[in-house]
């Protein structure tokens, strides 16, 4: 591993987000050549408060580099990912590293990475209370001596007083390659307990054939556990209710697996993240678009001409019935989809618009906007 440290100097405390993305760019560098293999890469919060700071040692998102090798000095990928759930760490002077897992020797192929912070000013959806470290580390799947059960023990913590919600964040990928292709080319399940009632069942597997990334060299294609070569890791995130200065335990299981010749493990980093109530009762948004855009890691779905599709989110505290869509080409006026529906607090729904877009020269971005919620 090469760890990568650089001071960030972020809006004061005083200054409240609404949103954090972090943006993940990567060229191949100047002169030599891009990575060839699929290797782990992590962004962490190291320290906060200057040199002599409180270390932190939160990984906020996971990258696994492409098969690069056939990649021209044009060649370049960018992601966007939320992490607005380490706000309350994301002011003043914060130290931010990127670590390199692999074997490039930084001479003759490498990757040219840049790490960027958007903070979106304004009323936070949710206030941050606390965030604890749950399960971190790489943990040994399938080896009957030394069972991964051992690493994931259940956790018990009591909220703070203000708290009113939990949310446990995880990352995890498999990784290794066993008698069985295990953990990286094999799908087992997760399950997740929230004080001791299964809440949760989950294919630790990802689908990579539609990867942005295309093609690749090596077995790109094939879908793995939980990651594909040149995507980021996404968090998967529950939400659970609970009252201040309670006690409650959380614990994930992985489905019994005993291999004969154990290599696999589970690279997992998760966290509590305590929140007082959604601010608002009524609080949607659009949380993406899928089409029409720009984007890098939707380049495959465009360009489209009709159909744009959206990503609605309910940021308030109350149940989401309805909101009122505008959309449309800038400069011109904006057609209206009236949604209903019965979204719950912190939930998503895809949305899929009708109407064809007719742009010109003068007519080329497109806009969406709620004008009633």
């Amino acid at each position: 591993y090469n760890n990568y440290e650089s001071w960030g100097v972020f809006p004061d405390a005083n200054t409240t987000y609404r949103k954090v993305i972090l943006t993940l760019h990567y060229e191949c560098p100047n002169g030599i050549a891009c990575g060839e293999w699929d290797y782990i890469d992590a962004v962490s919060i190291k320290r906060t408060g200057g040199m002599s700071g409180t270390s932190k040692d939160l990984e906020i998102a996971r990258y696994i580099t492409p098969y690069g090798n056939t990649f021209s000095q044009t060649w370049f990928s960018e992601f966007k990912i939320d992490v607005t759930d380490f706000d309350m760490f994301l002011h003043d002077s914060v130290e931010i590293e990127y670590q390199h897992g692999g074997y490039e020797t930084n001479v003759s192929k490498g990757w040219s990475v840049t790490v960027d912070f958007a903070c979106i000013e304004g009323i936070p959806a949710m206030e941050p209370v606390a965030i604890t470290k749950l399960w971190n580390g790489s943990f040994p799947f399938g080896n009957s001596a030394d069972p991964i059960e051992n690493y994931l023990a259940p956790i018990s913590f009591t909220s703070n007083p203000a708290t009113n919600l939990s949310r446990i964040r995880i990352i995890q990928s498999g990784h290794g390659y066993d008698d069985h292709e295990c953990a990286e080319f094999c799908s087992k399940q997760r399950f997740l307990y929230f004080d001791d009632t299964l809440k949760d069942t989950r294919d630790v597997w990802k689908k990579c054939g539609d990867n942005p990334i295309y093609p690749q060299g090596g077995t790109w294609i094939y879908d793995r556990a939980n990651w594909c070569p040149g995507l980021p890791v996404r968090p998967d995130v529950y939400d659970f209710p609970v009252s201040g200065n309670s006690t409650h335990s959380v614990n994930i299981d992985m489905q019994p697996y005993v291999s004969a010749n154990p290599s696999a493990n589970y690279y997992i980093q998760s966290q509590l993240i305590e929140y007082k109530t959604p601010v608002f009762a009524n609080d949607a948004s659009i949380e993406d678009v899928y089409t029409p855009s720009t984007v890098f890691e939707y380049s495959r779905m465009n360009p489209i001409c009709d159909n744009p599709h959206l990503v609605l989110k309910n940021n308030g505290n109350q149940p989401l019935t309805s909101t009122t869509i505008n959309y449309g080409l800038e400069g011109l006026p904006t057609y209206q989809y009236n949604w209903t529906g019965n979204l719950a607090m912190n939930q998503t729904e895809e949305v899929l618009l009708s109407n064809v877009l007719m742009p010109d020269a003068s007519h080329t971005s497109f806009k969406a906007f709620l004008s009633l919620v």
